[in-house]
């Protein structure tokens, strides 16, 4: 119960500085001039974790790995990057019947429910699929304790 409440605690403190940051994000353009905030879009996650470690998989097709930033800061995993357009330089107007992708930035902040080792983090992209592989620091858990008499 102790980690589902520390996880609560977090996504409600994490949840309002989302959206405090989506309100101040301001594009700029190659001329430095300002434009309205473009909404972002949020990253479909499947979070799990083993004894050993914790792995996240998100479906990204369409987003190449050099685009894409993974940053780990105390306890929390930031993902961001861009899904383009294969025909973003085209200017035709087109007349979607559906339009269900979402193209654009994205971001993604999870709190992480244990301790990582950051110089061991793995991520690859495979067949349009983001695996991490966050492994977690590994604490003995039990010490025999010898008494040393003086």
């Amino acid at each position: 119960m102790a980690f589902l409440e520390k996880i609560r605690e977090k996504i409600d403190v994490s949840e309002e500085e989302n959206k405090k940051e989506k309100k101040k994000k301001v594009l700029v353009t190659e001329e430095n001039e300002e434009k309205e905030p473009q909404e972002e879009g949020e990253l479909a996650i499947d979070l799990y974790e083993t004894e050993k470690e914790i792995i996240l998989e998100s479906p990204i097709a369409g987003v190449k790995g050099e685009d894409l930033e993974i940053l780990i800061e105390n306890d929390i995993l930031v993902i961001r990057g861009e899904r383009k357009r294969l025909d973003e330089n085209k200017k035709e107007q087109k007349k979607y019947l559906y339009q269900e992708c979402y193209w654009g930035p994205f971001s993604r902040k999870i709190i992480l429910p244990d301790d990582i080792d950051i110089s061991k983090v793995e991520a690859k992209i495979k067949n349009g699929i983001l695996v991490l592989k966050l492994p977690k620091i590994q604490r003995k858990t039990k010490k025999k304790i010898i008494v040393v008499e003086e």
